[in-house]
């Protein structure tokens, strides 16, 4: 019987470091069931908006820290390159499921603002791109059901969060930053404070476990979002 035939969301929001859910059983559940797949290839996709000199370490420190783990290949729009447009994460993510893959992590990086409609007077989280906005509207629908890792640091980014998760369904465990004294603000250059030490905890084998550990040191309001489904 298929694994996701019930489905289950749980929220839990966890401010700062008070964290109430052991480590190990968000890393282990993922793990555990990307190892009850058929073994597809695994992908990270990391996305930046930002072309100067900060935001584009992070995209290198990132990349360099996800060597150590069993990602099959992975996709850095951002780096050394202008801002990706809308079509350019669209290629990518369809590029792994033409060739049988799963996206396993995916990072961004870079500005974050609201986006402001007739329908939204109060603004919808977004990241801007080269052309459009990126929403968690139109990003959702692309990521498939996981087990995946989303780690957003922009401003407004647990806003971003919070959206994204809503209109996921699957196995996600999301992260996120926020400054100590703007709910609205998260580029406080903890990115490449993240990666570093997630590479020193790639000897744990788990990139989810090593995430979790990594974001709990770093992070000082940031927001944490488990999405888990169930089946029998």
């Amino acid at each position: 019987m298929r694994r996701f035939q019930r489905r289950r969301l749980i929220l839990v929001y966890l401010v700062g470091l008070s964290l109430s859910v052991p480590l190990c059983s968000a890393g282990q559940e993922l793990d555990r069931e990307s190892a009850d797949s058929t073994h597809p290839a695994l992908c990270a996709l990391l996305i930046n908006n930002d072309p100067a000199e900060r935001h584009q370490a992070n995209i290198k420190t990132a990349v360099d820290a996800l060597k150590p783990f069993a990602f099959d290949e992975i996709i850095a729009l951002g780096q050394e390159e202008p801002v990706p447009t809308i079509q350019d994460v669209s290629d990518a993510l369809e590029r792994i499921q033409k060739k049988g893959g799963r996206l396993g992590l995916l990072y961004i990086t870079g500005h974050g603002s609201l986006l402001i409609s007739r329908s939204s007077p109060q603004g919808r989280p977004s990241v801007m791109l080269r052309d459009r906005p990126l929403t968690p509207q139109w990003l959702a629908p692309l990521l498939g059901n996981g087990p995946c890792l989303i780690y957003l640091d922009q401003c407004y980014a647990p806003a971003f969060m919070e959206d994204l998760g809503a209109r996921l369904a699957g196995d996600f465990l999301l992260l996120s930053d926020k400054h100590e004294e703007d709910p609205n603000r998260s580029c406080r250059g903890v990115s490449i404070p993240f990666w570093k030490l997630l590479k020193e905890k790639a000897v744990c084998g788990s990139i989810y476990t090593a995430a979790y550990e990594s974001w709990k040191t770093v992070c000082l309001k940031g927001k944490r979002l488990r999405l888990e489904e169930e089946g029998s």
